[in-house]
């Protein structure tokens, strides 16, 4: 059976993956079993294929594992209990105001896992090998509770790391020796080096590029590459490790250090640079796969790509099953197998007319003759160059779309710049390290070229998203279009190498032949913004505070407050990625209720940023210094200011809304008291936003125009001195929606609005126990969702 690997490690990931994905595994059994089937029907016979009769078992291997290792990381039993534990420092990283410490080997209950400390910098420092002791309350990571927001606890379960803690006790209790340690100690020192010939935000990507060191990368330069699609460079993985090693061998052939020498001492360096970087999921896997590269130099065997991303798989996935939670890790795969596998695809699908294999003495020969180069010669050389970048760009569409909900489509053209400086940028760094440990004045003129290029590359991402449509905004695609891409993708792999010709047999098989690149073009129509065509309302979880998202049915898009006041930077983290999920670049109004920070951090943020495009606020805001400062922000940022009162009344597609309150004079010096309350009349369901309204002027607003309505938020965060019950009979709502954070000082939502809201047989929904609560409009009503219920 040819390739082995291949077809054991596909069964196995594909096990795995499948219980990642929380499906029921006797399904899986049976796709396997039935592409097995269609394999030896249309491909050969079952002779000499005794392999694939357990196939099967690699698949359940593969589920069986991840979903032991995911049974035990999920294990809460010992969350918010104070704990005893002692464990081996795994890795130790600086951060601004503490030593993130990841300890292994951590014994709680029956099983052995991580656990990340959170140490102050004030206590005793520890070493990569350490064994120490800590006390503490142990804490589960944080889920997301919004769509689109980065969900620390898939990241921290997908580094085997299952509780979190900040100790009130560290103590060293035995040192480590071992070759980890010296790595650790030789990766403080190399990065330090860095800073002293190279300004703040030059050393932070050196350190990041080599050393996987990003304590100290600037946030504004990474979010610029991960606009602009190229965070991969920052990412220690298969470009840093072919530069690295392939220099390293080629340099060690060049003293004579023989063949197979330079082949394993390749091998050890690289290995030990992946140790001393931290070795992250797609470090390892480019770690391994080189090293059987070396190991076919060593053995004077051909090296096949395909088995050695095999290998790594299997050794990846299960040593550790988890890694399967990490994005990053799908990345790397995917890159690779794009240019392993879907560039050789679709190189067989064009006419080529000269041969791919052009040396130096034949480029010689031709240029002593007088021959130019052809037209035709020049495209296909064009053609090869730029291949591989669009296979790549091809190949982790739907990761980035899954990821980002946008697809940067001018990385493509990035990466045919900025790769090959990388191939300089690499050892120019390391060679300038090297000159700091004898002089840092020779270091800097190396520094000078590592700055060119960091600005060249900073300057081509920044011109380049000015472009119209640099950036496609799909937002995130279902689970279902992703599989469904990649399987036409694996048709059209199928369809196009020589070994899989068998359709052909088949009726009209030259004709599918023929346009099987059709398969490619089709895949993007996966893409379409899905997410972007319903309308909705969504209560954003912004923690304690309020923000609320509404798409229209003509497409238009509005956000009803949106801060907090115990979550850092809202607009970036919450409210933004939201909008990304769901295909959104900006917001069309933005209305404030009042000007409570938790009610328009986040506004402020998005103003910034030129988010939005209309601010719409009440008149009496005008005698309230912050609102006239926050009007003029969106006056400064090109956003137009709108003033609203009580009886103002507008359209957005078919969807009717009315200021029931304040009118046009001030009544009460409460803010809180001056909310806009807002109701929303979209087909047959009413909604009344009610900000932060007290029980003192609930009274004010007219009780005819509560009557009929459905959905009522909460006013001032579930509070008790809100939601009175007259109010409450008047609406005679049949859902509540409360928007408050965990653990606030406040005691939101109050146990006497709780009781209110039952007594009135109203649904109560919390964002701080469900999430972000959605609602989709379909069909002429509203649907209910939650994100984490």
């Amino acid at each position: 059976m040819p390739r082995p690997l291949v077809w054991v490690g596909v069964a196995y990931t594909l096990g795995a993956a499948w219980a990642a994905g929380g499906q029921n595994i006797f399904y899986g059994i049976a796709g396997i079993a039935f592409c097995m089937w269609i394999t030896g029907r249309i491909r050969q016979s079952w002779t000499g294929m005794w392999l694939f009769w357990f196939l099967p078992v690699f698949f359940v291997s593969g589920f069986v594992i991840f979903s032991h290792s995911m049974q035990e990381i999920r294990d809460d039993t010992s969350e918010n209990q104070y704990a005893v534990l002692r464990g081996i420092v795994w890795q130790c990283e600086e951060k601004e105001k503490s030593y993130a410490v990841t300890l292994s080997d951590v014994e709680i209950g029956d099983i052995k896992t991580r656990v990340l400390v959170y140490a102050d910098k004030d206590r005793e420092v520890v070493q990569v090998g350490d064994g120490i002791e800590v006390r503490g309350v142990l804490q589960k990571p944080e889920r997301a509770s919004n769509p689109g927001q980065f969900d620390p606890r898939s990241y921290y379960y997908g580094k085997g790391i299952s509780y979190l803690m900040r100790p009130d006790q560290m103590e060293v209790v035995s040192k480590g020796y071992s070759y980890r340690r010296l790595l650790q100690k030789l990766r403080v020192f190399w990065s330090e080096r860095y800073s002293l010939f190279l300004d703040e935000k030059d050393a932070g990507v050196v350190k990041a590029v080599l050393v996987g060191d990003k304590s100290e990368m600037d946030e504004e330069t990474e979010q610029l590459y991960v606009q602009a699609g190229i965070v991969h460079i920052l990412a220690i993985s298969g470009l840093h490790i072919s530069i690295i090693g392939m220099g390293i061998f080629s340099l060690l052939k060049k003293t004579g250090a023989g063949l197979k020498g330079s082949a394993c001492l390749s091998a050890f360096i690289v290995l030990s640079y992946g140790l001393l970087t931290g070795f992250g999921a797609s470090t390892e896997r480019a770690v391994i796969m080189f090293i059987v590269r070396m190991g076919a130099v060593y053995l004077g065997r051909s090296y096949d790509f395909l088995s050695a991303i095999s290998l790594s798989a299997l050794i990846l996935f299960v040593t550790q099953p988890l890694t399967l939670m990490q994005s990053g890790v799908w990345f790397s795969f995917a890159a690779v197998l794009s240019i392993g596998v879907l560039w050789p695809a679709i190189e067989r699908c064009i006419p080529w007319q000269f041969a791919k294999e052009d040396n130096y003495k034949r480029q010689h020969l031709r240029k002593s003759m007088g021959i130019r180069m052809s037209r035709r010669e020049m495209i296909e050389k064009a053609i090869r160059y730029i291949g591989p970048s669009a296979a790549v760009t091809i190949g982790t569409i739907p990761l980035t779309a899954g990821s980002y909900g946008t697809i940067p489509l001018i990385s493509f053209f990035l990466n045919l710049v900025v790769l090959p400086l990388m191939d300089i940028f690499v050892p120019m760094a390391l060679l300038s390290g090297a000159l700091s440990l004898f002089s840092n004045t020779a270091a800097a003129f190396g520094g000078g070229s590592i700055h060119f290029i960091l600005q060249m590359n900073r300057m081509l991402c920044e011109k380049m998203l000015r472009f119209p449509l640099a950036v496609w905004r799909t937002g995130v695609p279902p689970v279902s279009w992703i599989f469904i891409y990649y399987g036409m993708l694996i048709g059209f792999v199928l369809m196009s190498l020589p070994e899989h010709k068998w359709w052909i047999r088949f009726t009209r098989g030259e004709i599918a032949e023929k346009g099987r690149l059709l398969l490619i073009v089709m895949c993007l129509f996966i893409f379409i913004p899905y997410r972007k065509l319903s309308p909705m309302i969504a209560f954003i979880d912004v923690g304690q505070g309020d923000g609320i998202f509404l798409r229209t049915t003509n497409g238009t898009t509005w956000l009803v407050d949106g801060g907090s006041s115990n979550v850092n930077e809202v607009g970036k983290y919450r409210i933004l990625p939201f909008l990304n999920y769901y295909g959104e670049e900006d917001v069309d109004y933005a209305c404030i209720t009042h000007s409570d920070a938790d009610h328009i951090s986040g506004i402020r943020e998005l103003l910034l940023a030129k988010k939005i495009r209309h601010l719409v606020m009440t008149e009496i805001s005008k005698t309230d210094e912050t609102s006239r400062e926050l009007a003029a922000l969106a006056t400064e940022n090109g956003a137009d200011v709108i003033y609203v009162s009580q009886g103002s009344c507008w359209e957005s597609g078919d969807w009717n809304y009315e200021c029931l309150y304040p009118g046009k004079e001030v009544k009460t010096d409460n803010i809180n008291d001056q909310s806009m309350v807002l109701q929303i009349k979209a087909g047959e369901t009413a909604f009344l936003l009610t900000g932060d309204l007290t029980g003192e002027v609930e009274n004010e607003v007219d009780p005819g125009k509560l009557k009929g309505t459905d959905v009522l938020k909460v006013a001032h965060h579930g509070s008790k001195y809100s939601s009175s019950e007259v109010f409450l009979k008047n609406a005679d709502a049949k859902l509540a929606v409360i928007s408050c954070g965990k653990g606030n000082r406040y005691g939101h939502p109050a146990p006497e609005t709780l009781e209110r809201l039952s007594a009135a047989h109203m649904q109560i929904v919390i964002t701080m126990d469900a999430g972000a609560v959605i609602m989709p409009y379909k069909k002429g009503r509203f649907l209910l969702k939650t994100w984490l219920k």
